[in-house]
C-alpha cells in the first residue's frame, strides 16, 4: 500500500498492488451487492443443471423400464443360465480332449526316450569326439608343414629377386649426387660425380 508516486520493491514482489490506501480498501472489501448477484447467478445455474440432470435420469429410468430385460426378467435369466450350462459342457469336453492329447504326447515322448537312450547317445558322442582329436592334430600338422613350405619358397623367390642378390652377381647401381639412378650414358657428362653401389659397399667416381 502506498501512494501513486511512491514505488518500493514490495510493489514489484507483491501478488497484488494498490496505488493508494483507499484503493487497497476496495480491493480487500469487494462490493457486497455484486457478490450477492454472483451468488444468485450461481444458484440459478446450479438449479438449472440439477433439474436437467433429474429429468435426464428420469427419462433413462423410463426407457429402461420399457426394455425386454425388465419386461421379461425371468426369461432373460433362464436364457443366460442355459448359455452358461452350454459353455460349461463345452469347456469340460475341450479340457478332456486337451488332456487326452497331452497324455498321448507324453506316451510318445516316453517311447522315443526309451528307443534313444541319452546315456548311449552321450557315450557315442564322446567316442566320436575322442576320435576327432588325432584327426585334428594330423590335419593341423599337415597344414602347418604346407604353410612353412610355401613360406620358404616365397622367401627364396624374394631373395633371388632382391637387389642385394643381383649385386652379388657382379652388377652395380650408379647414382648421381642427388640420389637419382643413372640408366644410360647419355644421362651423364664429363665432370659429374657419381656414386656406384656394389654388393659390399659404394665407390665415388668422376666422369671423364
Amino acid at each position: 500500500v502506498g501512494h501513486e508516486i511512491d514505488f518500493t520493491i514490495a510493489d514489484f514482489a507483491a501478488d497484488l498492488r494498490a496505488p493508494t490506501p483507499s484503493a487497497a480498501a476496495e480491493l480487500i472489501a469487494p462490493d457486497t451487492a455484486e457478490l450477492q448477484r454472483g451468488f444468485e447467478r450461481l444458484r440459478q445455474r446450479l438449479q438449472r443443471c440439477a433439474t436437467a440432470e433429474i429429468t435426464r435420469q428420469r427419462q433413462h429410468v423410463v426407457s429402461l423400464g420399457r426394455t425386454a430385460l425388465f419386461q421379461t426378467p425371468r426369461a432373460r435369466l433362464d436364457d443366460a443360465a442355459q448359455r452358461l450350462d452350454h459353455a460349461a459342457d463345452t469347456l469340460r469336453r475341450c479340457s478332456r480332449a486337451a488332456l487326452d492329447r497331452a497324455r498321448q504326447k507324453l506316451r510318445a515322448f516316453a517311447t522315443a526316450l526309451r528307443e534313444h537312450r541319452p546315456d548311449q547317445q552321450l557315450l557315442l558322442r564322446r567316442q566320436r569326439l575322442a576320435a576327432l582329436g588325432p584327426q585334428l592334430r594330423q590335419a593341423y600338422a599337415r597344414s602347418l608343414a604346407e604353410r612353412r613350405h610355401r613360406l620358404a619358397a616365397a622367401m627364396e623367390k624374394l631373395r633371388l629377386l632382391s637387389p642385394e642378390a643381383i649385386l652379388t652377381r657382379g652388377y652395380a647401381l650408379v647414382h648421381r649426387q642427388d640420389g637419382s639412378l643413372v640408366r644410360s650414358v647419355t644421362e651423364v657428362k664429363a665432370g659429374d660425380l657419381l656414386k656406384t653401389r656394389l654388393a659390399d659397399g659404394t665407390v665415388q667416381s668422376e666422369v671423364r
